[in-house]
């Protein structure tokens, strides 16, 4: 009897063993499903519809987040290197990145625009900076960058009128300059015999005369240094100078 049970107990042993190898093999042998080879053709084209509808969701969210984050600042620049500046405003500090496609352009007093290097910004020089904010919205991702011309104030007395030419000569501290009298330029002299409200009349390129004394606001010239565009004209005459003595070019 006792032998009998010990057979037997071999037997379910071998026989479980067995069944072990059978199932652990096959488990080795059956590949993992992939989850797509039961996907039929119309839910494999829904899938890719619903990963382009987000991929396009995603695109319309970073463009309003470029929107959002678009600014414009005006200043004067502080400090420069190849590739960033940095302007301030009264009490606020702007640094900015100028990125590999953005555009600079030079605005003169006329509004004409033109493309210009980068080189030709300067510390000093008034800019507008537009762009978007980078994600710290600390620092401008620049992609257009306006350099603003400003006009100069000077003085001085007139050495000679070319009406032919359309220009008058200025010697003033800095030195001679002659100018070209356009059909923006907006003149006023001074006639100090007509009533105290009419003294100041419009006048012409014809109305300067030698020796009289100007007051002005000059858009220099981009080439020469000694020429220039007159913006404002206060003129003097010789025979009044004495009566008056402006404190200010006329605006």
């Amino acid at each position: 009897m006792k032998k009998t049970l010990i057979i037997i107990s071999l037997i379910f042993v071998l026989v479980l063993c067995a069944v072990t190898s059978i199932a652990v093999a096959q488990e080795e042998v059956s590949p993992t499903p992939t989850g797509t080879e039961d996907i039929s053709p119309e839910e494999e084209n829904s899938l890719k519809q619903k990963i382009l509808d987000l991929k396009e969701r995603l695109a319309t969210r970073v463009a309003q987040l470029q929107e959002q984050n678009r600014r414009a600042f005006y200043g004067v620049v502080k400090s420069k290197d190849d590739d960033s500046l940095t302007i301030t405003y009264k009490d606020k500090t702007m640094p900015v990145v100028l990125t590999e496609s953005v555009t600079i352009q030079s605005k003169d007093m006329k509004g004409k625009q033109k493309d210009v290097k980068k080189d030709t910004i300067t510390v000093g020089q008034s800019i507008f900076a537009f762009g978007t904010l980078d994600l710290d919205q600390k620092t401008l991702l620049a992609t257009k960058i306006l350099l603003q011309e400003q006009p100069t104030i000077s003085a001085g007395l007139v050495t000679d009128v070319d009406t032919k030419e359309g220009s008058f000569t200025v010697e003033g501290k800095d030195g001679t300059t002659i100018l070209d009298y356009e059909i923006n330029t907006h003149c006023v002299r001074y006639e100090k015999d007509l009533d105290e409200d009419k003294q100041l009349t419009t006048c012409g390129l014809s109305k300067i005369e030698k020796g009289d004394r100007v007051y002005l606001r000059i858009q220099p010239d981009a080439t020469e240094l000694s020429r220039g565009v007159a913006l404002r004209i206060l003129v003097i005459p010789a025979s009044a100078e004495a009566d008056v003595t402006p404190t200010k070019p006329v605006e």
